[in-house]
């Protein structure tokens, strides 16, 4: 079993998906021990990263330095005391005069960004911090149906009727996002991206893409969307 450490404990910066999917899992079932190997088995992150999103939970109050869930955790899974949970983590966890520099419950994340530097911290991590204490102060329930990367569009035909409509071909996903705490997010696109058989000859071979992107951790969701819609657009439409 992973060790953990009593020292003093940074301030969290656990990436928004990995947020997101943790809080799934926990609203599913609570396992008996939440320890930096259930992480590492159930989230995909590397040994190092687990431990570290693992002191991140314990800072915040959700899991014991023992892996056990506390009281908060149970808040935090359940939606009617989601926000109650996180205003606790707030008064807990952040310093007053952070909160003074950038009061929630919408956080102006490069003033929060900036404070966080102040404490020595380099750029992307404080960016990361900066994200974390934004997402925790909203406390918005709603970020659930924006967290996906891909979302698919509703376009309409000439009768009116809606249909809906991907930015390019069909694609085979063989893996998703992963990002380690403090470290930059690795997207494998789709690892197997079939072409669109109008553009392929009769008995001829059939083309296979492998692609791998990696994007910057100071990239907002909204920015990553964006590098997706861009890829749907100017690689997978090509005809």
């Amino acid at each position: 079993m992973a060790e953990t450490s009593t020292k003093k404990r940074s301030l969290p910066a656990i990436p928004e998906k990995a947020w997101w999917a943790l809080r799934a899992k926990m609203t599913a079932s609570i396992p008996n021990k939440i320890g930096p190997d259930y992480l590492e088995v159930n989230s995909g992150m590397s040994a190092s990263s687990a431990k570290k999103i693992f002191n991140y939970l314990v800072t915040l109050g959700l899991v014991t330095e023992d892996f056990a869930a506390t009281d908060r955790l149970r808040q935090w899974r359940m939606n009617d005391s989601y926000a109650e949970a996180c205003q606790a983590m707030i008064d807990d966890v952040y310093p007053q005069d952070l909160k003074d520099a950038a009061p929630g419950p919408k956080v102006d994340r490069e003033i929060a960004k900036r404070w966080f530097m102040k404490t020595d911290l380099g750029e992307a991590q404080a960016s990361q911090c900066a994200a974390m204490y934004a997402l925790i102060s909203d406390a918005d329930l709603s970020k659930l149906s924006s967290s996906r990367v891909a979302k698919t569009k509703t376009v309409r035909t000439q009768n009116g009727k809606p249909k809906q409509a991907q930015s390019g071909p069909e694609l085979k996903r063989d893996s998703a996002i992963q990002k380690d705490a403090g470290d930059n997010e690795s997207i494998t696109a789709p690892s197997k991206v079939e072409l669109p058989k109008s553009n392929l000859s009769i008995g001829g071979p059939t083309v296979h893409l492998n692609l791998e992107i990696h994007i910057s951790p100071d990239l907002s969701l909204e920015q990553i969307e964006k590098v997706f819609e861009s890829m749907g657009k100017h690689v997978f439409s090509r005809g």
